[in-house]
Order: structure tokens, then sequence, then C-alpha cells
């Protein structure tokens, strides 16, 4: 049974083993095979899909890594100052402003995840200029790691994001 639809991939729960799977639209890069297998998934040739223990801690990875929803509203976009103070976020969400002292870097988030950090997706405001040198405010989902006391961005949503201009914030791509 269809239970998730991401960007890239679909989520199944499979009554009959108490297991979830993941199928994915095309073959993941290497470290997200490497943080699958860590985090104890494993490969059913047959069907083609990794699957593991129905939970929800399982869950909850298998949707970070198949994407944002495909019914959620575009991940990075621009929003009007008037609209700063009454932006709404889902409930288990916190909203934060970067500015120009603030950085955001530009990792994949396997490595918090596989080591256990206390990580939490936010979404953050923060300024661009763009080609015109017209500033520009735009709305972006970031992971906060507690544990590194960073915010991070995936490499797609950057680009994204590069699209409305150049960010007001620092942004340093970590290896």
């Amino acid at each position: 049974m269809l239970i998730y639809k991401g960007e890239d991939g679909e989520l199944y729960r499979n009554d009959r083993y108490n297991s979830i799977e993941m199928h994915f639209y095309k073959k993941p890069g290497y470290d997200v095979l490497d943080s699958i297998k860590i985090l104890g998934w494993k490969w059913q040739n047959n069907s083609g899909c990794w699957y593991n223990r129905n939970n929800e801690e399982n869950l909850t990875l298998a949707k970070k890594l198949l994407g944002e929803s495909v019914d959620d509203n575009k991940r990075v976009r621009e929003i009007k100052t008037s609209e700063v103070n009454s932006y709404v976020v889902d409930s288990n969400r916190r909203l934060v402003r970067l500015g120009s002292k603030d950085f955001l870097v530009r990792r994949n988030m396997n490595y918090c995840l596989i080591t256990g950090h206390n990580v939490q997706d936010v979404d953050a405001i923060l300024e661009v200029v763009d080609r015109v040198g017209t500033k520009r405010l735009i709305r972006i989902p970031v992971t906060w790691c507690e544990t590194c006391h960073s915010y991070y961005i995936f490499e797609q949503d950057y680009l994204d994001l590069r699209e409305y201009g150049i960010p007001v914030c620092c942004v340093c791509k970590d290896s």
C-alpha cells in the first residue's frame, strides 16, 4: 500500500511482513546507499526495493531520503516582506531568519543522521540579491543540527535558491 510519494521515489507499507519498502525512481548515490545499509535496510532484488521494519524512525528516514512530498508546495520560493510576520509553518517545524552573520552549509545530511545527531527540519527566511541588485526574501527548507550547531541545505535546494540570486548569508560547501 502506497503511504508516501516523494520527489525521488515512493514508500510502501507491507502489512504481511510489518515492513516498509523504499522504491527509488533512479539509483541513489553511493553516500545514500552506504547510509541505508548502515541503518539496517536490506535490498530485495525481486521487488527492486529497500526494506526495513515498519516503525516511526524508519518512516522518518525514508521520507527524508525520498525527498519532499510531491503534493507539497515548492521547496524554495520567494515571499513578500509583508508575509514574514504572518508566515505560517507546519506545527512540527520552526521558522528562523538567517542574516549576513549566519552560515549555511551545503552538505548531505547522511553523516548527522547516521551518527545520531539531534537534527530538526526548519524553514528559513533569507535575503538574496538578484542580478540587478534588488534584495528579495526567500523561504527555504534547511536542517538545523544541534550537535554541530549548523544549518544545512541540500544541494538541489541550494541550486534552486541560486536561481533567485546570491544569498546574503555565508554559504560554504562541506566535503
